[in-house]
């Protein structure tokens, strides 16, 4: 699960986890917003930002959920 990675400071291997479920769900916000969350955390804003406005253009509660 991407979000171990990411809570245990591995958020490279994260971001590759999240490419995958992204690469086989194109449509799953939380994926978006769980990659969004290991962009931030390694200082790349822009990128973080992209997926986080990805994340709530499939599904505006996507952050409710989590």
């Amino acid at each position: 699960m991407p979000a171990a990675w990411h809570d245990k400071g591995d958020d490279d291997r994260a971001i590759a986890d999240y490419n995958e479920a992204i690469q086989l769900n194109p449509q799953d916000g939380k994926a978006f917003y769980g990659r969004g969350d290991a962009w931030k955390a390694k200082g790349d804003y822009d990128r973080a930002n992209a997926d986080y406005s990805e994340a709530i253009r499939l599904d505006s509660h996507v952050n409710d959920r989590r």
